[in-house]
């Protein structure tokens, strides 16, 4: 059996973003989030992944996934599969975008919800190992959690090094699922265990897509695979450069204490010639102090 590449944009979609199969997204919220008992989500609503902007003429979005709670909290779900140096900044305009969205003309700013924001990143974004950060706005002297109303989560792939008969939890399995999916010829029961994971692989496996869906997906995959290739020659253009650079530095260190030998040799000729300390700098265009250490040594 052939699953499609989670990380893929189509697949993410349609795995994540199935409406007839919320309990899938519901199982990945509660995992991220550390939602359990009374606090776990369990009902939500798929929307469209469109988000306009609020005042006509600013930019508009399109999202992995979008979702609401029966509460009205919002939840922002997005698979970067590429390295971008400015996500951070574009997953705060996805959050802010969604807060500021919820209010029509004329609502009291009280009837604003909290927006969650999950990136799933195939590259590092911060420093340490951590695989999952969670990022909230905290009071600097007491870090207290007095705005409670935007939150922010990451799961760095590459950062996530367990084997199958490694996973503790049930994001443990989720990530697992992301991270191979692709290269599994059947479920393993470690994963379809968990039903919503096991509805995830139903959800991928290629040969109940569409012409329509496939197409779709392996256009989004040669467009990933063009981005990896230019990565690749950056990263041996870089390679390169610091390499040269290594070895310019080298040269020039080489060219410096030869140029300071054939200045000694000089200073000492010309001293020899009767010429003063002052005018052997004059004439070879150094310090005189320089001229002074030569001569000593």
């Amino acid at each position: 059996m052939r699953f499609a590449n989670p990380k893929n944009d189509v697949a993410f979609k349609k795995i994540f973003g199935d409406r007839n199969k919320p309990e899938i997204l519901m199982s990945f919220l509660n995992a991220v989030m550390g939602l359990q008992g009374e606090n776990a989500i369990t009902s939500v609503e798929i929307m469209n992944p469109l988000q306009a902007p609020y005042i006509e003429g600013l930019k508009m979005t399109t999202l992995d996934v979008r979702a609401k709670d029966a509460s009205g909290k919002s939840f922002i779900v997005e698979m970067q599969a590429n390295a971008e140096d400015a996500f951070d900044k574009r997953s705060l305009f996805y959050t802010s975008q969604a807060y500021v969205n919820q209010l029509e003309r004329g609502q009291v700013y009280s009837a604003l919800q909290p927006v969650y924001f999950i990136g799933m990143l195939d590259f590092n974004l911060f420093e340490g190992a951590a695989y999952l950060t969670r990022h909230l706005l905290l009071e600097s002297r007491t870090f207290k959690h007095h705005i409670k109303d935007f939150e922010l989560y990451f799961i760095e792939l590459k950062k996530f090094h367990k084997s199958l008969d490694e996973l503790e939890n049930v994001l443990d399995k989720w990530i697992y699922f992301v991270q191979h999916a692709e290269e599994l010829d059947e479920p393993p029961q470690a994963l379809q265990s968990e039903s919503a994971i096991a509805s995830a692989f139903e959800n991928a496996a290629q040969y109940k897509w569409t012409r329509l869906e496939m197409e779709a997906y392996q256009y989004w995959e040669f467009e990933r695979m063009k981005v990896l290739e230019i990565e690749e020659e950056y990263a041996e253009l870089q390679a390169k450069y610091a390499t040269l650079k290594a070895e310019m530095k080298d040269e020039i260190h080489l060219q410096k204490v030869e140029l300071q030998r054939v200045s000694a040799a000089a200073a000492r000729a010309l001293a020899e010639a009767g010429l003063s300390p002052e005018a052997i700098a004059t004439t070879l265009n150094i310090p005189v102090d320089q001229v002074i250490t030569m001569l000593s040594s």
